[in-house]
């Protein structure tokens, strides 16, 4: 693929002639949709994470494992606390669109489902509940991981999406994001938009 020129001066241009190259997103395309959804999972978690002030170390889409064992990316976090983590899982759910009143129940392969079971994880930690196994029928996990979501889905979306977006479109131009990096984008993004948290 011969490199093209682009303009320095804007680089939500620059990245979305690149992201016009690599794929047109027809449905035939899926290892560009791939890249996205793990694009807009993994920037979820990284806007919410910086959004409550932790310490984010980096954030990609870089497929790891093998065959049916495999992951599309992760968000790595330094020392933070599980409520905090609990929100940041959490954003991928409110990323996700689901809506329903029971969105802990997913199939074991669905998109969100290792995000479900991390909040069931951090509900344990934090005494909601006594077994993260036993996460589906707890009367006490649906509350308190709605909660969660909500939080994080406010912290997303407050803005319009707007520094989601710009993360997911820079993590798909450039496959790794660091923290400081991700917290420059935010920050850029909240000015350009007058964005404060809630």
């Amino acid at each position: 693929m011969r490199k093209r020129k682009t303009s320095v001066s804007d680089p939500l241009a620059a990245l979305r002639e690149w992201l016009t190259a690599v794929g047109d997103g027809r449905p035939g395309d899926t290892l560009a949709q791939a890249n996205l959804h793990a694009a807009c999972h993994e920037a979820a978690h990284a806007v919410v994470a910086v959004r409550l002030g932790l310490r984010l170390v980096d954030t990609d889409i870089i497929e790891r494992g093998v065959r049916s064992n495999t992951s599309s990316g992760r968000t790595r976090l330094a020392d933070a606390n599980p409520a905090a983590e609990a929100i940041v899982g959490a954003a991928s759910i409110a990323a996700d669109g689901n809506r329903s009143v029971r969105f802990w129940d997913v199939s074991p392969n669905a998109p969100t489902a290792g995000d479900v079971e991390k909040l069931a994880d951090f509900a344990q930690r934090l005494g909601v509940l006594r077994r993260w196994e036993d996460f589906r029928d707890d009367p006490a996990f649906g509350p308190w991981a709605t909660a969660a979501v909500e939080r994080a889905r406010d912290l997303l979306r407050a803005d319009g999406g707007a520094a989601w977006e710009c993360v997911r479109e820079a993590l798909l131009h450039r496959n790794r994001l660091l923290g400081p990096e991700v917290m420059a984008l935010v920050a850029e993004s909240d000015k350009a938009t007058g964005f404060v948290i809630p």
